[in-house]
């Protein structure tokens, strides 16, 4: 481990944060958060654009002016999610470290990654073995990895001082895998800026250009939010919305929000489900800034992901940013979904009679006391607030640049 017993702990701590994700401005408000700790400083690198969901190329938005707080918008190459390479890398951690001052790079990237790799290379070429390196994995399917690939996860394992993790599924996995070092769970967040409860009539205010106009005010809002894709459950939720049909028409607004392979699909089932009234809608993509509001404005969100050979459910930042807003959460049991919500809203993955039960339990819910659930929901995310995440993330920094 490059740490280990070469860098004693300073009054002052720079860290450096490299993460795709940074190009949108509401990941990064767990670590605006982290930086007005008095004895931090913040270092932000975000490629100048990112491709998200394979489809929505989102150039990086410009970075608020922060006390304590140096940002980067490199350009890159990307080979692949796990291959980005960043340019003048160098430059940047030059740039931002001081060289008595505890160094700590926090790439939010694979151990296995070549991210990964050329991030902690360029930092060993600069400080040897005088800095921290933290990593993350969001590995929850223990998978056979090519040979070169092995190789560089087998070094970064050896010389990371800690892996974040979003839970238990993701420990076993490299455990598996054969790491032996520090751990610490590192659950995503909501900006507690822009979800947080509103009234029914400030959402439908702040989405008035986007909500169709003839949704009734008086029906329970259900919306699906995501990629449009076969392993987020979409076709599980066409099955279950056409068992339901004569209960749920008239009574609630489904709402399609997302692009993906399955939109055609989605959008041929709609035109059949209204053919006597208008009850499903699809809204296509929703810019990030209006999900606050679109959070509020729904009743119930469907998150009914279903696992494959290559993927399964990793966390769901939408559940959390959904109980932020008061918004029930409906959920499969695949990944970590049933850790984030209530027992009585999460069905066995693929069964759409089951999630129709879900369904029909949350109706019930809402038309007896809806405040109430609403109240509960609330209670239940404030733990995933980017204000609360980061102080314990902050602990968890003191304890891994500890000498030993």
């Amino acid at each position: 481990m490059d740490s280990s017993n070469t860098q004693r702990s300073s009054s002052k701590i720079q860290l450096m944060v490299i993460w795709q994700s940074l190009v949108v401005k509401t990941y990064r408000s767990f670590f605006y958060q982290l930086a007005q700790k008095p004895s931090l400083e913040l270092g932000l690198v975000a490629p100048e654009t990112f491709t998200e969901l394979g489809f929505q190329n989102i150039p990086c938005e410009p970075f608020d002016n922060k006390p304590r707080v140096k940002s980067f918008s490199l350009r890159s190459k990307v080979y692949h999610t796990q291959a980005v390479l960043f340019r003048r890398l160098h430059r940047a951690f030059q740039d931002f470290f001081n060289r008595d001052h505890t160094k700590v790079i926090f790439c939010l990237a694979e151990p296995y990654s070549i991210t990964a790799f050329v991030v902690w290379l360029k930092a060993r070429l600069l400080y040897g073995k005088k800095f921290h390196l933290i990593l993350f994995s969001l590995q929850n399917i223990k998978k056979d990895f090519p040979k070169p690939l092995q190789w560089i996860q087998m070094i970064m394992f050896k010389r990371s001082s800690a892996v974040a993790i979003l839970g238990p599924e993701q420990e076993d996995v490299i455990r598996a895998q054969g790491y032996k070092g520090k751990t610490f769970d590192f659950p995503l967040w909501f900006d507690s800026d822009k979800f947080q409860p509103l009234s029914k009539g400030e959402a439908c205010r702040q989405l008035s250009s986007t909500i169709p106009a003839r949704i009734r005010q008086d029906t329970i809002k259900i919306a699906y939010v995501g990629a449009l894709v076969e392993q987020k459950g979409v076709l599980d939720i066409l099955a279950c919305l056409r068992d339901l049909q004569g209960e749920l028409q008239g009574q609630v607004d489904f709402l399609f929000i997302g692009k993906g392979e399955l939109e055609a699909e989605v959008q041929s089932a709609i035109k059949k489900f209204n053919q006597d009234h208008e009850w499903v809608h699809y809204l296509g993509f929703l810019a990030h800034g209006d999900m606050g509001a679109l959070l509020n404005f729904a009743d119930v969100l469907l998150v009914p992901s279903r696992t494959k050979s290559h993927w399964k459910e990793q966390f769901g930042r939408v559940i959390v940013e959904a109980q932020a807003c008061g918004c029930l959460v409906i959920g499969s049991d695949s990944g970590h979904i049933p850790h984030l919500i209530d027992d009585a809203y999460c069905f066995p993955e693929g069964d759409s009679k089951a999630m129709g039960v879900c369904i029909q339990r949350a109706l019930s819910s809402i038309r007896s006391n809806a405040s109430l659930i609403r109240q509960a929901q609330v209670e239940r995310g404030s733990a995933y607030s980017d204000r609360a995440l980061a102080d314990r993330f902050y602990k968890e920094l003191e304890t891994i640049i500890q000498p030993r």
